[in-house]
């Protein structure tokens, strides 16, 4: 998957993610499978080229 950050609300653990194929995706924490990645996707605005430690 490759999209971008558009916000994170780090006290809830949710955020959302535009994807380049055009959809928005929400994201919580526990569908990580690497939680200590958390800190590399709060960063709003970040362009990320994939998802490994998703779920």
């Amino acid at each position: 998957m490759k999209g971008k950050v558009v916000s994170y609300v780090s006290s809830k653990k949710f955020g959302f993610i535009n994807g380049d194929d055009g959809e928005s995706y929400f994201l919580h924490v526990s569908a990580m499978v690497n939680r200590s990645d958390e800190a590399k996707l709060v960063k709003e605005g970040a362009n990320k080229s994939s998802w490994p430690s998703l779920l």
